[in-house]
């Protein structure tokens, strides 16, 4: 008997320390279950033919508004290459310039990806080299006419909690807003995007590899407009391009005729110290205002701006309107006319021709940007390449999906690839009588 009682007094700290890494393998699982949460995927396609669930591929929904009315922030949305527009969809109305892609504080950390072919299992499939392009287009009504148009194309609006910078919209074009009102609302500001917020919360979204194009608004920010009231706006643009964007008819000089930005509190006075934007490799080109061409690039009226690794090039005004108790910091970028007077200088910065390879045809031969003949893709021998931080980027790859540093040095602006600059071919010869062609008569003359 007393050896059956020493054997099991044996047993019990072998039993105690199976008990203990039993809990201690529990507390792991339920720890790895909570912290590492596959985002689910909700595939889109204009062309899928399936159940319209987004489920795969083949069962995709034909519109982006179906598959964000079913996202949650803890998604991934796929796109597949084709022109998605936002009067499509189970609950629009086709022709409707109001209907907008719209996402709200609920979907916080929502993740949208463009770019697929519509045949990838895994996002280290998709190519962007491959020319997939997505494009969100507000062109709803009689194609290239402006009059009918979507007045956003994409809407936020962050009012119970904030938008965070987890929220990214990534592999786009968003194209043909046309946010032109009659008074001084929401309908004429921020065509192509426009976020709003109130309430001490934050609409501050991550914009990678995506291009503004052909945006245009009454008032402020042809492309996007943030306008925070009683909150803030701190987005982000990395491997952004910007062209032929327009502010149309007002008469305030420092509206931002690409991004802006405007903080106020319910009084009426501006904010301090609760915006800031950063841009990084990114090319602004032909945005202008159709007015009195005074309209700077980019407004962030009393907020920190932060532009790196860029190019400023061929606006209407290439300077950044930092109001109030704003402040500007430009580095490693190519800015045409220099720093302007209240910038702080990070050093490295540029003021001379970019050399792009046919700024006339910004999209290239093909129409479509993000590929390799674009026309704002630099020749080799422009200052820009080679000259920006490496300490700065983010991202592996540029706006067309090649890889981001190739010659040890990472480019300015939103294109790594280059297209080489030959100079061009002059000789000289001597020409002597042999050389000219002899002329024979062929009437008149002697016998």
């Amino acid at each position: 008997m007393e050896k059956i009682i020493e054997n099991f007094a044996r047993l019990i700290p072998l039993w105690n320390l199976a008990r203990n890494v039993s809990a201690c393998c529990l507390a792991i699982l339920l720890i790895a279950g909570t912290t590492f949460v596959a985002q689910a995927q909700i595939h889109v396609d204009v062309s899928a033919s399936g159940a319209n669930d987004g489920t795969s591929w083949a069962n995709a929904y034909n519109s982006l508004q179906d598959a964000l009315e079913n996202a949650t922030g803890s998604d991934e949305i796929w796109i597949a290459a084709g022109t998605y527009y936002p009067d499509q969809g189970a609950n629009v109305s086709a022709g409707d310039q109001v209907a907008s892609f719209s996402i709200s504080s609920s979907q916080s950390g929502l993740k949208i990806y463009g770019g697929f072919a519509g045949t990838e299992s895994s996002f280290a499939e998709r190519n962007l080299a491959s020319g997939n392009r997505t494009i969100l287009s507000g062109d709803i009504g009689v194609p290239d006419d402006h009059s009918d148009n979507s007045i956003h194309v994409i809407t936020m609006a962050a009012s119970s909690s904030s938008i965070t910078n987890d929220t990214e919209i990534n592999g786009l074009m968003i194209a043909d807003g046309r946010a032109i009102g009659t008074s001084q609302g929401e309908s004429t500001r921020g065509a192509g995007v426009y976020c709003g917020s109130s309430g001490n919360v934050e609409c501050s979204p991550a914009f990678v590899n995506v291009t503004f194009y052909n945006n245009i608004a009454s008032n402020y920010g042809g492309a996007v407009k943030f306008h925070a009231f009683n909150s803030g706006a701190s987005p982000s643009f990395t491997n952004c391009l910007f062209v032929d964007n327009y502010v149309e008819d007002g008469d305030i000089a420092s509206d931002g005729n690409a991004i802006d930005i405007n903080v106020f509190q319910n009084s009426g006075s501006n904010f301090e110290g609760v915006s800031t934007l950063t841009i990084t490799n990114s090319t602004f080109y032909g945005n202008a205002d159709t007015n009195n061409g005074t309209r700077r690039v980019i407004r962030n009226q009393h907020g920190e701006t932060q532009i790196e690794n860029s190019i400023l090039w061929g606006n209407t005004v290439n300077m950044v309107n930092a109001s109030g108790s704003g402040s500007l910091t430009v580095a490693n970028s190519l800015i045409e006319g220099g720093l302007q007077s209240d910038a702080t200088d990070g050093g490295g910065n540029l003021d001379a021709d970019p050399l792009f390879v046919n700024m006339n045809d910004s999209n290239g031969s093909d129409d479509v940007f993000g590929t390799a003949d674009d026309g704002l893709v630099l020749f080799s021998n422009s200052p820009a390449v080679d000259s920006g931080d490496n300490s700065a980027i983010a991202e592996t790859t540029d706006l067309t999906g090649a890889d981001r540093i190739q010659d040890g040095t990472v480019n300015m602006g939103a294109y790594e690839i280059t297209v080489e600059a030959f100079a061009p071919f002059i000789t000289t010869w001597a020409v002597t009588a042999d050389d000219l062609p002899l002329y024979i008569p062929t009437g008149g003359g002697a016998d």
